[in-house]
């Protein structure tokens, strides 16, 4: 139970939508979203989104099950992740301005962010109180915790050199397939 529990709360801090929303300036202007003001309103336009999956999967939760919409998510997040990449390669490998590459860019984060908020982001917390009997709860869920706090270290500092080294473009595909 404690490794399913360490492994659950790793997974939803390795992919969390939040680093996403917290560098979406960086990652819009890879994207070729030059204007400020855009880059605003297409962060909350991502809150909101965020908002929205997250009180849909309060009720949807009890309704479809827990499994279904965990893989659900899992899958949604790995699909969208991967075209993400794939579309910033694109955007890297072209000689002339690709027009359509922002739009697909700013959707396939939504449809990111939606899958997260509406899954795995809120499932994490639930299975971990609900797996453990009651005289281990306390112990169990502390130590998933830990490993939350620890993933989403090891993640936040993994964009900051990300985004602070300029790596390659070559890159940009194999990371956010592999994030």
């Amino acid at each position: 139970m404690l490794a399913y529990t360490t492994g659950i709360y790793f997974i939803q801090q390795a992919f969390r939508s939040d680093t996403i929303i917290l560098y979406n300036p960086s990652i819009f202007d890879r994207a070729s979203i030059i204007s400020n003001t855009t880059k605003l309103l297409l962060a909350i336009a991502l809150d909101v989104v965020k908002i929205n999956c997250t009180l849909l999967a309060a009720f949807l939760l009890d309704r479809i099950g827990r499994r279904p919409l965990l893989l659900t998510s899992i899958g949604g997040m790995i699909i969208s992740l991967a075209s993400l990449g794939t579309c910033l390669t694109v955007i890297y490998q072209s000689q002339g301005v690709v027009k359509w590459a922002p739009t697909i860019c700013f959707l396939l984060l939504v449809c990111y962010v939606a899958s997260f908020s509406i899954g795995m982001g809120p499932i994490a917390s639930i299975y971990s109180s609900e797996v453990f009997p009651l005289r281990l709860r306390v112990r169990g869920c502390a130590i998933g915790v830990a490993m939350s706090q620890l993933a989403r270290c090891l993640i936040s500092f993994g964009f900051v050199f990300y985004f602070q080294h300029k790596v390659e473009p070559q890159f940009s595909q194999k990371y956010f397939m592999t994030y």
